[in-house]
């Protein structure tokens, strides 16, 4: 059986306020009701439409002034988007974080290979991938023959 990864790698330095305000959203855990409530305020979430599951799924390091977000098989993309968007708003209202990952697959299943990326600041978030990427280039190249 043919296993699918969706995998990134990214890095941020950051500064000793960004650094403590991280550990505490990153620990926090949605299933104790003190923990829910301070986290959905921090994300800026509407607590009954956030789905917290497995809160954060994505793995993270922060060691000194880096922190790093990573994924190694999958990840929850709306979890990154908070955190980051909420990281920004409190800290960088002007920066904009950006990701890319790749889409692979354990065996050389037919259009299971490509990429995705996202481009997070404080107020939105753009993203894509290859797939659409190619679908719109074909559809492109019909329409001119």
């Amino acid at each position: 059986m043919a296993n699918s990864y969706s995998q990134f790698s990214e890095m941020l330095r950051v500064n000793t306020k960004e650094a403590k305000w991280l550990m505490k959203i990153l620990l926090f855990d949605p299933m104790k009701g003190d923990d829910l409530e301070v986290l959905v305020k921090e994300l800026h979430l509407d607590g009954k439409h956030a789905d917290l599951d497995g809160w954060p799924d994505f793995e993270w390091n922060l060691h000194r002034k880096e922190f790093w977000l990573h994924a190694d098989e999958s990840y929850t993309e709306d979890h990154l988007i908070w955190v980051m968007q909420a990281l920004l708003k409190k800290f960088r209202p002007d920066f904009i974080f950006t990701m890319t990952g790749a889409g692979t697959c354990s065996r050389p299943r037919v259009g299971e290979f490509g990429g995705f990326w996202i481009a997070i600041s404080a107020n939105g978030v753009e993203s894509g991938n290859t797939w659409d990427a190619v679908r719109e280039a074909a559809e492109k190249l019909e329409q001119q023959s």
